[in-house]
């Protein structure tokens, strides 16, 4: 049963929504959703999140999100959104001062590390599952609202291609389309189309440097610090994605050295193969078919070795 929203997240509150860092559509979406559902409900309540990427800027209402914390504020409870962990929150010293955190997240390996944890890992998105709970609850849902709910289920779900899509996803996107269906219809453009001339060319670095393993099965790539650091961060993102479409890959491991010594990765499955105990061991998490870690100590070399180990095992003892 959905546990009434407005029942755990009082008015008489002052909250701050957060999410996890290097913010995707989900995360982006879900915070300008929930705020916006909750501030025509009168609530009093603001997003904040680490950056916002070119590619957002037309999301309604992403003007009124913030970076930085509001001045002499004390007194207020943090809602946490799509954030596998509470390492993940951007920023860590504000959930330090919360009076309270209450966790809202789709992550099959999320810690509860709220106060009040409501957890759905049956959704595709936290967009999704917070749809559904402003719903139960009666809360305003608008385009102000629908919109930015619906672009974080079609990136996670990547177009509906996923198998995190279900029957009831497909529902809900069909509800929110009816009352908006030309202003849904271009999100898709909005939400994919987002390369320029620094994504091609941090592609153009992830292509030269694939290696594939176990036949064709797995996709490797690894883009060192000297070639990372020629571009920024988000020209990266979306990098795993693309990999993925090769037909006869089942597996993608995605890895790039951040800073010196710093390395984060990216994984995706294809069903029925999983990638979630690869990331856990690494100190990474997220779903099943999409997960990542970043590590720290290690050189590229070391953990391509190391990687290639944990996929031999795997596909062995798949075989068994």
């Amino acid at each position: 049963m959905i546990r009434n929203l407005q029942t755990i997240l009082p008015r008489t509150a002052r909250y701050l929504v957060l999410t996890h860092v290097e913010p995707d559509f989900d995360a982006i979406g879900s915070v300008l959703g929930l705020c916006r559902s909750f501030q025509q409900a009168g609530y009093s309540i603001s997003g904040h999140v680490e950056t916002i990427p070119f590619f957002m800027q037309s999301l309604p209402g992403i003007e009124t999100l913030s970076t930085i914390l509001p001045e002499n504020l004390y007194d207020y409870e943090v809602i946490a959104l799509d954030s596998a962990s509470r390492e993940r929150v951007y920023q860590q010293d504000w959930l330090d001062h919360a009076k309270r955190i209450v966790n809202i997240d789709h992550h099959q390996d999320n810690p509860l590390f709220g106060d009040e944890n409501l957890i759905n890992t049956n959704v595709s998105s936290t967009s999704e599952y917070l749809y559904t709970l402003l719903s139960e609850a009666g809360c305003p849902m608008d385009e102000s609202v629908i919109i930015p709910f619906y672009a974080g289920i079609l990136y996670d779900t990547g177009g509906f291609r996923y198998s995190n899509t279900k029957p009831e996803t497909l529902r809900i996107a069909s509800h929110m389309m009816n009352p908006y269906p030309y202003a849904i219809s271009s999100l898709s453009e909005q939400v994919f189309s987002r390369w320029n001339r620094d994504s091609f060319q941090a592609l153009s670095h992830a292509l030269q440097r694939i290696e594939y393993w176990m036949g064709e099965r797995v996709c490797f790539s690894s883009i060192p610090y000297s070639l990372c650091c020629s571009l920024p961060s988000l020209a990266y993102e979306g990098i795993v994605d693309i990999l993925r479409l090769h037909y006869a890959v089942q597996m993608i491991l995605f890895i790039r050295e951040i800073e010196p010594g710093v390395i984060k990765g990216s994984l995706r499955s294809k069903p029925p193969l999983t990638v979630s105990q690869i990331a856990k061991p690494l100190g990474g998490g997220g779903h099943l078919r999409a997960a990542g870690f970043t590590t720290k100590g290690i050189s590229l070399d070391e953990l391509r070795a190391k990687l290639a180990d944990m996929v031999a095992s795997y596909f062995s003892e798949e075989t068994l």
